[in-house]
């Protein structure tokens, strides 16, 4: 089941790729993300988190709109 999730994911993930400049990356992407955004919060840059996120909520839409399903939004839904 994992394998067949993975690769379904997968076609519709390597769809976009979203790479920002950041000199640090490989330090930076070592710590834990809880750490990442504690380093954010306190005024760090960090290319890798955003291009993180933005991943992640693409990895959330795909998993929450399939065909054949209600979409994510529910915008135009009439019950």
């Amino acid at each position: 089941m994992l394998a067949r999730h993975t690769a379904d994911h997968r076609k519709l993930l390597q769809r976009v790729m979203l790479q920002l400049r950041d000199e640090h990356r490989k330090e930076k992407s070592a710590l834990s993300t809880p750490e990442r955004l504690e380093l954010v919060k306190r005024g760090d840059d960090d290319p890798g988190l955003v291009e993180l996120y933005f991943q992640f909520g693409r990895y959330l839409l795909i998993a929450s709109s399939r065909s054949g399903s209600l979409p994510a939004n529910l915008q135009g839904i009439k019950l």
